[in-house]
C-alpha cells in the first residue's frame, strides 16, 4: 500500500490518494477532505483512509512502504 497527500494552504484542502498492491495488480484510489490545517495532517490523513479501506475489503494486514506491517 502507498498513500500520498497534497494540500492547499489558501483553501485548507487535501486532495487524498492511496494504491493498493495485491497479486502484481495496483488498485488507485482517492479522496478529498476539508479543513485540513496542515501537509502532514493530509498525509495522515491519506494513510488513515488507505488503512480504513484495507479493512473494509478485508485485508488483515498491510504493507507499508517502509516495510512495517500494520494490522488493517
Amino acid at each position: 500500500m502507498q498513500s500520498d497527500a497534497a494540500w492547499r494552504s489558501d483553501s485548507q484542502r487535501a486532495g487524498l490518494g492511496w494504491t493498493v498492491i495485491e497479486n502484481e495488480l495496483n488498485s488507485d484510489y482517492m479522496a478529498h477532505c476539508l479543513y485540513v490545517p496542515s501537509p502532514l495532517v493530509a498525509e495522515a490523513l491519506a494513510l488513515r483512509e488507505a488503512m480504513a479501506h484495507c479493512r473494509a475489503q478485508g485485508f488483515p494486514t498491510a504493507s507499508l512502504p517502509n516495510g512495517l506491517a500494520a494490522a488493517c
